[in-house]
């Protein structure tokens, strides 16, 4: 049996006091992390989330098909933090860099995507560059994490797995979908 707590945490830049949930077992022996609930809903959003037609997991020749010849394209490069081979497409003058990663010697699959201005491209809750910080807070309230998140950065999901907002004058500068951290 388990048993729900409500507490209440609020979130700098929001107006409203959001509840969340924290699981007890009864017999009081374990907390279950909530910060395993962020990765669970960063999972999710990395799964389903889109912006305009990119989205994680595609194959570079679709994103070829979708964006053409990149302005700069980096030497395949192995990571040491997660010990895969990276290669990043920069499309500077439409304000968007995918990090691909190869699934095979033969394939390459999306892996991050990170947009910035001029991009013009917007999550499926209609967030893009340039959108408020009240936006952002009203489309992805259920998804915020408010222990990863300030006035610089809101955190849909985890750092581990979901979108990151990057604010600069309660507007979006860049927009991450990915795992900012590993």
């Amino acid at each position: 049996m388990v048993l729900l707590i409500h507490s209440l945490v609020s979130f700098s830049d929001a107006k409203s006091t959001e509840k969340k949930y924290f699981s007890i077992n009864t017999n009081g022996s374990s907390i279950v992390n909530r910060q395993e609930d962020y990765n669970l809903i960063g999972s999710e959003l990395m799964k389903n989330e889109s912006l305009g037609k990119l989205k994680l997991g595609l194959d570079s020749k679709k994103i070829f098909e979708l964006l053409g010849t990149p302005d700069e394209k980096t030497k395949l490069e192995m990571w040491g933090a997660d010990g895969l081979s990276h290669q990043q497409l920069k499309y500077r003058k439409k304000g968007i860099v995918i990090d691909l990663v190869a699934e095979s010697d033969s394939k390459l699959i999306v892996d991050l995507i990170t947009l910035v201005k001029p991009c013009e491209l917007k999550t499926k809750k209609n967030i893009g560059i340039e959108s408020s910080v009240a936006e952002v807070i009203s489309a992805y309230k259920k998804e915020i994490d408010p222990k990863n998140s300030n006035k610089k950065t809101i955190v849909a999901g985890s750092i581990y797995a979901g979108i990151v907002f990057t604010i600069n004058d309660q507007k979006v500068e860049s927009i991450f979908i990915g795992a900012s951290a590993k």
